[in-house]
Formats: C-alpha cells, sequence, structure tokens
C-alpha cells in the first residue's frame, strides 16, 4: 500500500506543519497504520479515546508529555507511550518535534496487561517505525517489520522509570501544568 498526506487525524489543539500516512496490510488483524507528524509549536493529541486500535506514540527528537489518568509521565527518544484501545489518553510534544503515532489491532507480547503508559523501544524497532514510514516501502517487508517493532517494545523497567512523575501533592499539580503547557505565563 503507498502513503498519502492526511491532515488532523485524530489530532486537537495547535495543527502540526504536516502529517504523513502510511498503511500496511490495513483490514487484517496484522495490519499497521503508521502517522508521522511533524510540528512548529506545541503538538497536543488532547485527551482522547481509540476504541478500535491500541496506539504507540513515539518521537525520535525530544520528550512527549504524556498523561493517563491521574498520572503524568516524560517519555524519552528510547521510550514510548502505550494506550491500550479504549482507554482515555492524552500526549503532548514540544515544538520542532517529529512523532510517530502507530495504530495496531494486536498487543505486543510484552505489554499484555498495560491499559496506558511509558513503554522501551529498543534500538531496531526505533529504526524499524523511521524506515516504514517513508514512501515506496514494500508492504510484506513492512508487514515483517511491525512483527520486529512490536517484539522490540517492552513493558517499564526500573532502569527508566525513576523520572517518571506520579503523585497527587502541590508540586505534582504543578508539574502537571507545567508539562501540558511550559510557555503559560499565569501562576499555578
Amino acid at each position: 500500500m503507498g502513503s498519502h498526506s492526511a491532515t488532523g487525524a485524530g489530532h486537537f489543539g495547535t495543527d502540526p506543519l504536516w502529517c504523513e500516512e502510511y498503511g500496511y496490510g490495513l483490514g487484517t488483524l496484522t495490519g499497521v497504520l503508521v502517522l508521522r507528524y511533524r510540528s512548529a509549536a506545541v503538538l497536543e493529541f488532547g485527551q482522547s479515546r481509540q476504541d478500535f486500535l491500541h496506539q504507540l506514540y513515539w518521537s525520535p527528537d525530544g520528550m512527549l508529555s504524556t498523561r493517563y489518568g491521574a498520572d503524568t509521565q516524560f517519555v524519552g527518544a528510547r521510550e514510548a507511550f502505550w494506550a491500550h484501545r479504549a482507554v482515555s489518553h492524552e500526549v503532548r510534544a514540544a515544538d520542532r518535534q517529529t512523532v510517530y503515532r502507530i495504530c495496531l489491532r494486536q498487543v505486543p507480547e510484552m505489554l499484555g496487561g498495560l491499559r496506558a503508559g511509558a513503554v522501551s523501544i529498543d534500538d531496531e524497532a526505533a529504526r524499524l517505525v523511521q524506515a516504514i514510514a517513508r514512501p515506496g516501502y514494500d508492504e510484506q517487508a513492512a508487514l515483517v517489520a511491525r512483527e520486529r517493532i512490536m517484539a522490540g517494545l517492552g513493558a517499564s523497567t526500573r532502569d527508566f522509570v525513576g523520572h517518571h512523575a506520579t503523585g497527587t501533592g502541590f508540586a505534582m499539580t504543578v508539574a502537571r501544568a507545567l508539562s501540558h503547557d511550559p510557555g503559560d505565563p499565569r501562576p499555578p
């Protein structure tokens, strides 16, 4: 399947500079849809819930600010944010970032019990996400890459969960507000 530009596709807030869509094996359980966004300003995937597809967000360019329920996390380039279908969540990226949104019908084996949260993404999976989000990529090769991407995802480990923001105190309230709009001049 080829690629074509898409506009907005479930996007809220500031519009991206562009959004490209790459679909392989769509309509099958083993298909994958990759949306690649480029931002000029803060890119917001406002609170949303996708009832048909699981979603994985990843950016090679910097941190993502994510929220699931009361839990706010900052997800770095060696991580991604996973949202199981029918789970409300928010994702935001800083300006001048590329963000990949990978939509799947199957849950990667290592993420079986995770509703939403940060996950590890290995180097090969990260490289393959970027590779299949380009025009002209062979569909069969992309479906093989999808399997390797799914195998390269891991449940949260102690190696990177230490910088995730959790809690309910005043400092967390301020941190959550800043993570969602770091340029807001209003006092907390």
